[in-house]
């Protein structure tokens, strides 16, 4: 599911910002393209954070469960 997702955020980022790589001759242009970099590796890194982070808190409480059940 995330390699789904991470294809079509791809794919979407790429189509937005298409042809501003092309475009570096200010450094406003420059920043533009750096800013998008940043955005799109931000969002993407926010969002398999966000879908990992149930499994790890499941995995987190069983070994909770078992000191609880053992007294420990």
């Amino acid at each position: 599911m995330r390699l789904f997702f991470t294809t079509m955020c791809a794919l979407i980022l790429g189509s937005i910002f298409w042809d501003v790589g092309l475009k570096r001759d200010s450094t406003q242009n420059s920043f533009v393209v750096m800013a998008a970099l940043y955005a799109s590796v931000l969002f993407l890194g926010a969002s398999n954070a966000s879908s990992v982070q149930p499994v790890f808190s499941i995995e987190r409480s069983i070994p909770r469960y078992h000191m609880q059940q053992l007294r420990v």
